[in-house]
């Protein structure tokens, strides 16, 4: 048995998929066919405004207008053309690789805003974080280079989610593929993901060990209230 923090609560049963790692880091490559480049830049960040669009409408209907408005702000974020032509014109000026203009953009905004005294600012850090994993997974989907980070549920059955830095829209999705509670190697007490987790009355359990990636493709047992993972 494994134990972190239970955040919200009930009891959830089922199969222990694996649903999100870490940030990747990308080593700067340089490249011949820059059009190819800038375009998939182009239809990632398109992907990404499609599905938050997608989740914003989940979003409105299933938890309401201010989990809703999250999403939505996530939304004109990446629908803001100024972070996409600062990625292009890097691509256009250095003959690079996507991926590495994608973060090398990404982090100089979140590290701006870490530093920043203003505390609306600080929060901005974490969205930008967020917008920046999901924008080189739909780039890596373009490519063909998408590593599989979770287990295909064919079936729909019920599942559990564990993986690291949840955000608002991955509760979101994971809840409309069937997971049935949420298991976070890292997280915060006080989250956006956790609102959400509460308003859909899903269980979540934060700051578990590594070793309880050990349980993923069992079927285990958690409790949103003590914090417990084990396998049935």
């Amino acid at each position: 048995m494994y134990s972190g923090l239970g955040v919200s609560k009930g009891v959830a049963s089922g199969k222990l998929c694996f649903c999100k790692d870490s940030f990747d880091t990308y080593e700067k490559q340089y490249i011949q066919d820059v059009a190819r480049e800038k375009e998939n830049v182009k239809r990632a960040f398109e992907s990404t405004a499609e599905e938050l669009t997608n989740l914003y409408e989940l979003a409105k209907e299933r938890v309401g207008l201010t989990v809703a408005a999250i999403v939505d702000g996530h939304r004109s974020m990446i629908e803001d053309k100024g972070c996409f032509n600062q990625i292009t014109t890097l691509i256009e000026k250095r003959c690079v690789n996507a991926e590495w203009a994608i973060q090398e953009i990404f982090q100089g905004y979140i590290l701006m805003m870490r530093k920043a005294e203003d505390t609306y600012l600080k929060a901005r850090a974490a969205d930008f974080e967020d917008l920046l994993h999901r924008v080189e997974c739909e780039l890596a989907n373009i490519k063909g280079l998408q590593k599989a980070e979770k287990e295909q549920n064919q079936a729909k059955e019920s599942f559990l989610a564990i993986g690291r830095q949840f955000d608002v829209e991955d509760i979101l999705s994971l809840y409309e593929q069937g997971a049935v509670g949420i298991i976070d190697l890292s997280g915060a007490e006080e989250s956006h993901a956790l609102v959400v987790a509460k308003s859909l009355d899903l269980p979540m359990v934060i700051q578990v060990a590594e070793e309880c990636l050990n349980l993923v493709g069992q079927y285990c047992s958690m409790d949103g209230t003590s914090g417990n993972v084990k396998a049935e």
